[in-house]
């Protein structure tokens, strides 16, 4: 899963659609000039009509309101500029994505919708807050690791960005120190990602930590902690953690698949 910003300044979730299997009748191509619309409160959905799109309308209905609230909570924001979030379900959309981090106007492919979701709605959290930058890599560690831990995903996996590149057998680059990677950087992806379950880790909630300026993770560390050297004792945490990692390999009990 990536991020990049396109010629056409499009903030895009890049998924490898290949290694989804997409056979049988829920892909197959729609005959409905519209398909499923729904509304809620907050968000506007709108399926390509296939099988698949409308069953992710009809997932993602029955939970947004729910993990809407609850990433609301954690940011301790007003609501969202913009809405209703309109949310179109696209088979070709290659992942995920809006035009800006504030932009709630978002496209998604029908696999793990709900979770898709959460990440883009999390990074408009972002934008209203002005302390986490979504085209970097904190912000983008902070989309992943709140939509892996609000709503799990079920079918896609690598969210958490490229772990064994950046591990490199136990000699990591430090990107907690320095956040100024682009969100197209998998390994600044992936320590991102797993620093913050690790700062978690250490006691502080969600809340705390999204409500920290985060230039860095260690900028989020030092103002939490009043410590400094926190890539060290995160990079010594996850050694002492049996490999492989998945998600969030912190939590008890793991997962490691």
């Amino acid at each position: 899963m990536q991020y990049y910003f396109d010629d056409n300044l499009q903030i895009i979730m890049d998924i490898d659609v290949s290694k989804i299997n997409r056979s049988g009748s829920s892909y197959a191509p729609s005959n409905k000039t519209f398909g499923t619309f729904v509304a809620t409160s907050n968000f506007r959905f709108i399926s390509d009509g296939t099988p698949a799109g409308d069953q992710a309308v009809t997932d993602m209905q029955a939970v947004c309101e729910a993990d809407y609230s609850t990433v609301k909570s954690i940011f301790g924001l007003g609501d969202v500029p913009g809405r209703p979030f309109v949310v179109t379900v696209d088979v070709n959309a290659g992942g995920a994505y809006h035009m800006t981090c504030a932009d709630t106007g978002i496209h998604l492919i029908p696999e793990d919708a709900p979770s898709l979701l959460v990440a883009e709605h999390v990074e408009c959290f972002q934008a209203l807050s002005g302390k986490w930058d979504c085209g970097l890599g904190p912000g983008e560690g902070l989309s992943r690791a709140l939509a892996i831990t609000v709503r799990p995903f079920k079918v896609l996996s690598g969210l958490d960005g490229d772990v064994q590149g950046w591990w490199n057998g136990g000699r990591p680059q430090d990107y907690f120190s320095d956040g100024s990677a682009d969100d197209q950087n998998q390994q600044s992806n992936a320590c991102n990602t797993l620093g913050l379950f690790w700062v978690n880790s250490l006691g502080y909630s969600w809340t705390q930590i999204s409500q920290q300026n985060a230039p860095s993770l260690e900028a989020v560390y030092q103002s939490l902690t009043g410590k400094s050297g926190g890539f060290t004792a995160f990079v010594a945490a996850l050694g002492a953690i049996p490999k492989p990692w998945a998600d969030n390999p912190f939590r008890s009990p793991r997962r490691t698949t």
